[in-house]
Parts: C-alpha cells; sequence; structure tokens
C-alpha cells in the first residue's frame, strides 16, 4: 500500500540547513543566545500576525509533515525502500551506527570535533528556571531529580589557544573546520523524555564564519540534532528505552515562530496545556514537517532499537512563568508525544518486490523525480547515511 501523494512530495528533514528542530532554514535559538538588553525589544515584536508562513513555506512543511508520518509508519525496510536505499534489505536505519557497537558510538562525537562542555547550573531546573512544572506534572514526570541528566556539546575545542572559528580537524586525510555548532539537551531515561534547550547546527554556523553557502562536503558526518541525540540516548549496553516525551523549550526562531503562528490561527499561545495537534490534521503535519522534523528522523532510523513509533500529538504553549517575571512568557514550547504506531495507522509490510517509485532502481526514480519536481532525486541518501534535502525556504 502505498499513497503517491506522499512519495510525490521532497522530503525536508533536519538539514536544509538541518536544525529540524526549529526551522528548515536555521537555528534553534534560545534565550541565551540573545543579549539581555535585547529581551524587551524581542517581546515586543515576537508575535507580529502579518510574519506568520506564508503559503509556500506552509505548504512545503505540510507536504514534508505529511512524508515524515509515512516514513515513522512504515517498517524499517518499506521505509528504506522509500529512502532509496542500496543495502540489502533495505533498511532507513542510518549508516553512521550500525557498524559501531554502543558504547563506541559517543567516540563518534570527539572524531568529528564534538566536546562536551560542562552543562549550565540551571539546565535540569525543569520547573523553577524553565518553567516547564505544570506540563511535566500533567505527565506524571519529575521536574527535578537525579533521574534528568544534562549535556552540552561544542564543535570546536574549548581547551585549543586557537580562536574557536580557527580551529580545524582531519577525518579520514580531509580536513574539515570547526563550526561552533552546540546542542544543550537533558535526558531522563527512566520516564522516556528529552528536552532540547539549544541547537544550532554546523552549516549555518559555517555559513555564517564564512560569509557563503557550505557544500555538504565541507560538513561533520555528526551534524544533525537527531544523531547527536541519538549517540547520547542509545549510548548504554543495554537496549535504549522507551522514548515517550520530547520537549523544545524557548523556540525562538523566526522561521518557526511564523509556522507556529499560523498553526495556531494567528492566536499567541496559552499557558498548558495550549493547544493540542494531531499528526495528521493539516497543522499537525506542518509542526512535524518543521520543528518536529529532528523528532521524525531519529524515530524512523532507529526503528530496530526503538521499534515502529510516530508522533502521536503535540502541544503548542506558553510557560506558567517567565524568567524575568513577566506574565506572558515571550518563548513558544513544544511538546510532542511519542507511541508505538496504532494497527490502524501501521502502513502494512508491501510485498518483497515493490518499488515506491514505479521503477527498478535508482536512475527510474530520479527520472520520476525529476519529472515532477524538476529537482533532484526525491531522497537522496549520502555515504554515510544522511538524505540529502531538497526544500530551500
Amino acid at each position: 500500500m502505498v499513497s503517491l501523494s506522499v512519495l510525490g512530495l521532497s522530503i525536508s528533514t533536519p538539514d536544509t540547513d538541518d536544525s529540524g528542530i526549529l526551522s528548515l532554514s536555521a537555528n534553534l535559538s534560545t534565550t541565551e543566545d540573545i543579549p539581555s538588553t535585547h529581551h524587551r525589544i524581542f517581546r515586543r515584536a515576537r508575535w507580529d500576525p502579518s510574519q506568520a508562513a506564508n503559503d509556500a513555506t506552509w505548504n512545503a512543511v505540510v507536504a514534508n509533515g505529511a512524508a515524515l508520518n509515512c516514513l515513522m509508519r512504515r517498517t524499517d525496510k518499506d521505509a528504506g525502500k522509500v529512502l532509496r536505499d542500496q543495502r540489502d534489505p533495505p533498511s532507513a536505519e542510518s549508516t553512521l551506527f550500525v557498524n559501531h557497537h554502543r558504547e563506541e558510538n559517543r567516540d563518534l562525537l570527539r572524531k568529528w570535533y564534538w566536546f562536551e562542555i560542562t552543562p549550565s547550573k540551571d539546565a535540569t531546573k525543569l520547573d523553577s528556571y524553565w518553567g516547564w512544572g505544570d506540563a511535566n506534572r500533567a505527565n506524571g514526570l519529575l521536574t527535578t531529580g537525579r533521574n534528568q541528566r544534562p549535556y552540552r556539546v561544542e564543535h570546536f575545542n574549548p581547551r585549543s589557544p586557537d580562536p574557536p572559528r580557527t580551529q580545524s580537524y582531519v577525518v579520514d586525510g580531509r580536513n574539515y573546520w570547526a563550526s561552533t555548532a552546540k546542542a544543550a539537551f537533558v535526558l531522563n531515561r527512566v520516564d522516556g523524555a528529552m528536552y532540547v534547550q539549544a541547537y544550532t547546527n554546523p552549516r549555518v554556523e559555517l555559513r555564517n564564519i564564512w560569509g557563503r553557502v557550505i557544500q555538504k562536503e565541507e560538513l561533520p558526518a555528526i551534524r544533525h540534532l537527531s544523531d547527536i541525540l541519538w549517540l547520547y540516548w542509545g549510548n548504554k549496553v543495554l537496549d535504549p528505552p522507551a522514548l515517550r516525551y520530547y520537549g523544545i523549550m524557548k523556540i525562538t526562531n523566526p522561521t518557526s515562530q511564523s509556522i507556529i503562528m499560523r498553526a495556531l490561527r494567528y492566536q499567541e499561545p496559552d499557558k498548558w496545556p495550549g493547544m493540542s495537534f494531531t499528526p495528521d490534521e493539516e497543522a499537525g503535519k506542518a509542526l512535524i514537517g518543521s520543528i518536529g522534523g529532528s523528532l521524525a528522523q531519529l524515530l524512523f532510523q532507529h526503528k530496530p532499537e526503538l521499534g515502529v513509533q510516530h508522533i502521536k500529538s503535540m502541544n503548542v504553549f506558553h510557560r506558567a512563568k517567565d524568567d524575568w517575571g513577566w506574565d506572558k512568557p515571550m518563548w513558544t514550547e513544544m511538546l510532542f508525544y511519542i507511541e508505538d504506531v496504532p494497527s490502524d495507522k501501521l502502513i502494512p509490510q508491501e510485498a518483497d518486490d515493490w518499488q515506491p517509485y514505479g521503477g527498478a532502481g535508482p536512475a527510474d526514480t530520479a527520472e520520476y523525480a525529476d519529472s515532477m519536481n524538476g529537482t533532484l532525486p526525491l531522497f537522496e541518501r549520502d555515504e554515510h547515511g544522511h538524505y540529502l534535502r531538497t526544500h530551500k525556504l
């Protein structure tokens, strides 16, 4: 069973500039990235209905969300076929990890010049600092305690005497540049929860440094937020725990805000629980196809470990209390709920000879894609197991 309306779309999971977290073209900005003197200025300007996502952006992320739903709800083999994987049998699992033992995964970070940094002292204050007390309590999640493990990684060597923007490293005989990208997150493996607090991606950061378009060959293989999260979540010798909750804190990226604004029909988010969306309504697809892209990729790339899971629903809300005492905090929050795909939404395993594009191989797929979209093939996988994105918003 296949939906041509899905297969005729260009997917845009994280890396068109691969934040997927928070837009198709920029980073996940948080309050730590905005000078304190600009907080009130940003507050006044942040929610302008005239800046809601236009039709082109909206239609692209809705289509992207539909494609991601399809990938999440298929078996690993069929998802691999949709992604034109050439392994036998096909698989959606990233080749970055399948040849490594779990205990070796984090060594990949250092190989690609990511360094662990001491997390912020406020990282695990999910209630008092981050304002997620109501959301966590409503879901039976702890807001403090030893179950919360904070992590922070940055794409440069903090101990090097050289400025971060001038640092370089060598992998397999090729020279790369440090990007100064970062990721900060908290994992609660007991309750199956991830909280993303900051992420900037290497492509955008290198583009800011060099002032030009950055080619794929210039980027580290470890660059997607979904991969960084998996290096920690799936790192244990034991099977990784079930993933049930995925929170994104303090979303400030303008593109993300514009998509959220349109999803909320131009109204500001309310306090928890805010507004809830399902994955199959138009607004839900838009949120999955943009802000939820990194989560979707994490789910469809790790079916062998996590099972066939999808995004069940999502809430958009404001925190109950702002760090500076404002009644209506400026920052938008999102909580995604994850579940095993129920039988009524699971796309049954296709026959062994099933080809999603109606052709026998990559050449036929490329011809179909070019005729439909005038672009590169729909899903082009690089040597590291990632997928090139074709939307450029």
